[in-house]
């Protein structure tokens, strides 16, 4: 993957999220009494259920969540032990769409064989032109998305931004690496 990435910016984006991490400081939990205390008219029962959702949702993602849905770890301290390489390739797969997929799917309790069918889709560069010596960019997507004269909903077509390192050309790990900003995975499944 070192061949493949350009890590210079990168090792800077990590320090900074691990500063970011570091001087967040996590949010007391909520307790009813709070909620009750914004509203007045809110019965005991409704705010017990309320903290209780929110201590569900908080279960699952922690204080760190940024840098957990970023890195996949859950403090900065292991976020600073890992070299750029590391946070790199857990980078990316935080972004791999069949990881998305899979983890959407299982939280909407849809069955194994579901999960374990979800795929990559086969991408293809599409073109290729060059800003200047420092900078190309890539038009990624699928070769069969054209079929239909007027395409209705998000474009499924990605933009990679390439800078030359050590004889080589290195895709810039940005937002939209392997799926485009805007798409989001959504599953409902029934009984399996």
């Amino acid at each position: 993957m070192s061949r493949l990435v350009d890590t210079v910016g990168f090792a800077a984006y990590v320090q900074d999220q691990v500063r970011n991490a570091r001087a967040a400081i996590p949010m007391r939990p909520p307790t009813a009494e709070d909620l009750m205390a914004r509203d007045s008219t809110m019965p005991h029962a409704v705010a017990e259920w309320q903290v209780e959702q929110y201590r569900k949702s908080m279960s699952s993602s922690g204080p760190f969540a940024f840098i957990k849905s970023e890195f996949g770890v859950t403090t900065p301290q292991q976020l600073s032990e890992l070299t750029t390489m590391q946070a790199v390739g857990r980078w990316i797969a935080a972004r791999d769409p069949r990881v998305m997929q899979r983890e959407t799917a299982r939280r909407s309790g849809c069955p194994g064989r579901v999960i374990a069918a979800i795929s990559a889709v086969n991408s293809t560069i599409l073109g290729v032109a060059f800003g200047d010596d420092t900078t190309a960019y890539a038009i990624v997507g699928s070769p069969g998305q054209w079929k239909s004269p007027m395409i209705i909903g998000p474009a499924s077509e990605r933009l990679l931004v390439l800078h030359p390192r050590e004889g080589s050309w290195r895709i810039e790990p940005r937002n939209g690496l392997l799926k485009p900003n805007n798409v989001g995975f959504g599953f409902s499944c029934g009984p399996g």
